[in-house]
């Protein structure tokens, strides 16, 4: 996940460490956390967008005034379904462009 979401450059994602976790932070410019999370929710993914709990974390990688969306994955999910994940978030940047 961490590789393909990098791979778009709208999408700014937030490594605090090498040891990330099954759990990503990330925000896509010109949208907020909201905007994104909601627009995958839509679309049948779960996602969480805001401070999660942990404003010092989110102030230390400066994230910025309205916090990230955060994916966490687990050992069930599959290579397709974050794919899934990307298409998605593709599509919701694409539709603002139009």
């Amino acid at each position: 996940l961490l590789k393909i979401l990098k791979s778009n450059e709208n999408v700014i994602v937030y490594e605090g460490s090498k040891n990330l976790g099954n759990t990503l932070i990330f925000n896509v410019k010109n949208f907020s956390p909201n905007e994104i999370s909601k627009g995958l929710d839509i679309r049948g993914i779960c996602t969480r967008s805001g401070f999660h709990c942990t404003p010092l974390a989110h102030s230390s990688l400066n994230v910025g005034n309205d916090g990230a969306v955060r994916v966490s994955l687990s050992v069930y999910n599959t290579k397709n379904e974050i794919n899934v994940l990307f298409e998605a978030l593709t599509e919701i940047i694409n539709e603002k462009g139009r």
